[in-house]
């Protein structure tokens, strides 16, 4: 769950800091003036993120091993039907 749990961090943190230079290219002072997102909002937002980033990933890891034994416990056919020889489940 590491692996997977680092990656929607990575994803977070990365989102959230490519607002900052964003910011910059803004040339309306109005749209500027409503759009104030300084580094002290990202560490919120970063800090809202990561808690989501972790339950997510733990959320994918239980239905990867839930489908996995669903796989596992999938019925085999028959060694008489001759369906099952030729595409062979």
């Amino acid at each position: 769950m590491g692996a997977v749990a680092s990656v929607g961090i990575l994803i977070a943190v990365l989102s959230c800091l490519s607002f900052l230079p964003g910011q910059w290219l803004l040339r309306s002072e109005a749209l500027s003036a409503m759009f104030r997102f300084g580094l002290a909002e990202a560490a919120a937002f970063v800090g809202l993120l990561l808690p989501l980033a972790g339950a997510l990933a733990a959320l994918l890891m239980a239905i990867a091993i839930r489908c996995k034994t669903f796989k596992k416990r999938r019925p085999t056919l028959p060694s008489w039907c001759w369906a099952c020889r030729c595409c062979r489940w």
